[in-house]
């Protein structure tokens, strides 16, 4: 293995298609590359044309070989988080003998027992993204934590789980977008999981906290409490829907009022003071120039994330947990980046909130990137990358090119790489394939929720009906 290896991550979002290259050098990560295009072929972060999702990652790969000096072979992909299911499941077993103490491996079968029955279970178009450990049973213990059970003893043993099911098209158009550039994918990463290690610290999870990630196309909130993911849903309702009002109500194309909205945006137009009469001026189609005031541009903005919070906080009552939440809402993706987003969602649950921000990357945009990037970093025996220099050197000492990678196993993104012909006098058996598999990695709450039902229903079915159709 390399003394300094390199996790790469590509994250097919709704508006952007990014790629990050990370350099690990003795367990330490450096950011070495990261750029974003703007994407072609996703909706909601589903990929569903992947011809034309690869042609902006194409060029950033290509960009990114040449600034770093590697050629990449493999890149870890970012699973959708819209339309995944979220579902709690439980699977004992009987011991042979109770009286041995419970060890690691034997919670190991039991979670691959778990994901077996599930996958037995669900349909063929659904793949399992994820699966968390939730709590164990004894006969004497009750839903505690790994931890806790290993070194027990008992008859049996029963593990609860939350798995996350999702769409097996959408993976695949995956792999397709990665064939298309002749690349594997090393390992999918579901961002919730991954972000959720880095951007709520122990406290936060114990005490309760909601993890809110606001994107361009999809909104998730993932529920914490007692250390632990409760609950999972996402809705596909999120920035973009913003610029699209913007772009609406002033008559502007898309791209300028997406950066209206960037650069002067607000989220509550009662706390603009002085800037509230300042005049935006921008000239439109046909060279008419339009004028418009801050406050009525906060005020469409405002409009719209109070829709994206309530149906948040409905998420959160569906839950359970509305009252749980000692440690308030994490906020994190794009829309945290609006200015006084934090205090328009504190002002209406009455809970506090604060903004994750990433420690490799620069805005919370990033957070489900880093998230990704960092857990493959904990995996020592994930490498994406080759020097160039190294690759040239295989090159020039192999007898015969080898052919490219192949991707076999559809389920596990193994790879499998075909050894070169030697010509021999004698006949020898032919060499075994090698496979290399890079595994998986308030009171005031409540009533706010209230009512919320019918909203946020009619936003899922609508999004349900029209789930592949490209976003307007």
């Amino acid at each position: 293995m390399q003394e300094e290896r390199y996790v790469v991550t590509a994250d097919f979002g709704t508006s952007k298609i990014a790629l990050s290259v990370v350099a690990v050098t003795s367990g330490i990560p450096n950011l070495i590359f990261y750029k974003k295009a703007e994407s072609e072929g996703v909706t909601r972060d589903n990929v569903f044309n992947p011809q034309k999702a690869a042609l902006p990652l194409k060029g950033l790969i290509a960009e990114a070989e040449e600034k770093c000096g590697i050629k990449i072979t493999k890149v870890i992909v970012n699973l959708p988080r819209w339309n995944v299911k979220a579902e709690k499941i439980s699977h004992k077993v009987m011991r042979n003998d109770s009286s041995e103490y419970i060890t690691p491996d034997e919670i190991e079968n039991l979670k691959n027992m778990a994901v077996s029955e599930i996958e037995n279970r669900i349909s063929d178009s659904s793949v399992i993204y994820g699966i968390l450990t939730q709590s164990f049973s004894t006969e004497d213990l009750f839903q505690v934590d790994e931890e806790s059970v290993i070194g027990a003893t008992g008859s049996e043993l029963e593990g609860y789980f939350l798995v996350f099911i999702g769409p097996r098209k959408y993976r695949n158009n995956l792999d397709r977008v990665m064939n298309e550039l002749g690349i594997a994918v090393s390992n999918y990463a579901f961002s919730p999981i991954c972000e959720s290690k880095y951007v709520l610290n122990d406290d936060e999870k114990e005490h309760g906290v909601a993890l809110i990630e606001i994107g361009a196309g999809v909104t998730s909130v993932s529920v914490y409490h007692h250390g632990i993911m409760r609950a999972y849903k996402a809705f596909p309702f999120g920035g973009k829907v913003i610029t699209s009002d913007i772009h609406t109500e002033c008559s502007i194309p898309n791209t300028l009022a997406e950066k209206i909205k960037v650069n002067l945006g607000y989220c509550m137009s009662n706390k603009l003071l002085n800037m509230s009469e300042k005049i935006i001026q921008f000239e439109g189609r046909n060279d008419v120039h339009h004028q418009l005031t801050v406050k009525y541009l906060a005020e469409i903005i405002e409009n719209r994330m109070k829709e994206i919070i309530n149906a948040c906080m409905y998420i959160i009552g569906e839950s359970g947990y509305e009252d749980k939440l000692r440690n308030g809402i994490v906020l994190s993706g794009g829309g945290a980046e609006i200015r006084l987003c934090q205090s328009l969602i504190s002002n209406m649950t009455g809970l506090p909130c604060r903004i994750a921000y990433p420690k490799l990357f620069e805005s919370p945009s990033e957070n489900s990137m880093e998230g990704i990037a960092l857990s493959a970093v904990a995996n020592p025996y994930i490498n994406c990358a080759q020097d160039s220099l190294e690759q040239e050197k295989v090159v020039e000492k192999a007898e015969e090119p080898k052919n490219e990678n192949l991707f076999d196993d559809e389920e596990m993104g193994t790879i499998r790489e075909q050894p070169a012909k030697k010509e021999e006098k004698r006949e020898k058996k032919p060499k075994k394939e090698k496979h290399g598999l890079f595994g998986s990695l308030s009171k005031g709450v409540g009533e706010l929720t209230k009512g919320m039902g019918s909203l946020f229903d009619g936003i899922y079915s609508a999004a349900t009906n029209g789930d592949d159709d490209t976003d307007e």
